[in-house]
Formats: structure tokens, C-alpha cells, sequence
């Protein structure tokens, strides 16, 4: 919160059963979940301009309002995906229906870890919403700083045996011993039937 130059006033009790809390009135609220990640609500967005702000536009302004607000201290961030957010006006008079408009644009941002996107979705992200003003409405971050890296899974697998071991069988049943008997059987059963071939 330091790093937004806010000071918010935390509620004296909180409901366990709630994801998260929100303080702050007006145009201003401050949301804290229960897994660190945190949502800042600065200024409400300006609904009256209906001109959509181009997308390298948003995503410009978003990164500024990352690099502003150390959003991305100690950490990556790749950009991830823009979102657009979009309202339709009516009137009570009339059955007409205006829009819709799009009035917001949020960029997300994805955490890397080792060169890497974290690819769980609604975890390790940076949300910026900008309205067609150009000003930032709305942040969100769920990232955190990673302690350290391991090269070492954390289950492991029994790796076959080397050259086949595992295939041969315990003992030696015979094969080549129950094929003979095999065909001495048969055979036998020729001679008894009269009816044993001259050559194969």
C-alpha cells in the first residue's frame, strides 16, 4: 500500500467466510484476499466517453501504471491479454438502446518464474483497467516474490532398470522345453490317427 501512497482503514472484525474485504468509500476502495492478493479501486471510470481508446493505447498506459506503482518490484511480468468492457444505455421513455460502448480496457499481466508464465488461471496476475480518458480506474495483483528455485521435483518416479532387466522373468520356466513336449504331443496324436505328414 506504500507503494500507492494510500492509507486505508481495515475493518476491526472481518468475516472468515468472506474471499475478500473491501474498505474505503466513494470513488476509492481497497479489497485484501485471503491469499495476499489485493484490489484497488482509484477513480471511477468516465462513462460518458464513448470513444474507445485504441488497444496499444491501453496496454501503453497499463504498463506505465505498473512501472508507476511498482506492481512488478522484484518480479517479471509478461503481458498476458486485454480485456474490453462494455455498457449499453437506455432510456425510460423510449424502448431504444444505445451502445453498446465500450468504456474500459483492462490488460492483464502474467508472473514469470524462471522465464516462465505461471499458466494456473486468476493466480501470479497483474490487472490494469484504464477508461478512454487514459486513466487508470482499477488494479489488481495476486503476484508474489519467488524465495528460490529447485531443480528437483517434489515427487518422484522409480526409473526402469538399465538394459532390459526387468523384462526377464525370475526364472527359468523353459521355454524352449515346453515347446518341444508341445510338439511331441501333437505328433503323437498324428501317429494314433494315422495321419502324420511326410515332411514339413
Amino acid at each position: 500500500m506504500n507503494r500507492l501512497d494510500i492509507e486505508p482503514e481495515f475493518p476491526e472484525s472481518i468475516n472468515k467466510s468472506c474471499n475478500t474485504v473491501f474498505t474505503g468509500e466513494d470513488d476509492f476502495q481497497v479489497g485484501f484476499g485471503k491469499d495476499g492478493s489485493y484490489e484497488v479501486r482509484i477513480a471511477r471510470s468516465n462513462l460518458s466517453n464513448k470513444e474507445q481508446m485504441s488497444p496499444g493505447k491501453a496496454k501503453s498506459k497499463a504498463q506505465e501504471a505498473v512501472n508507476r506503482y511498482g506492481l512488478s518490484n522484484g518480479i517479471s511480468l509478461a503481458l498476458d491479454l486485454t480485456r474490453f468492457e462494455s455498457e449499453a444505455v437506455s432510456s425510460k421513455d423510449t424502448d431504444i438502446i444505445e451502445g453498446p460502448y465500450t468504456t474500459q480496457t483492462t490488460v492483464q499481466f502474467k508472473q514469470l518464474i524462471n522465464g516462465l508464465p505461471v499458466i494456473t488461471p486468476g493466480v501470479r496476475e497483474v490487472r490494469v483497467s484504464v477508461d478512454n480518458d487514459g486513466s487508470v480506474s482499477r488494479l489488481q495483483s495476486s503476484v508474489r516474490q519467488v524465495s528460490g528455485l529447485t531443480d528437483r521435483p517434489r515427487k518422484t518416479t522409480i526409473a526402469p532398470p538399465e538394459d532390459g532387466a526387468g523384462s526377464k522373468p525370475k526364472k527359468d520356466i523353459g521355454y524352449e522345453q515346453l515347446l518341444v513336449k508341445g510338439w511331441q504331443d501333437r505328433l503323437a496324436s498324428l501317429i494314433i490317427r494315422g495321419t502324420v505328414p511326410v515332411q514339413y
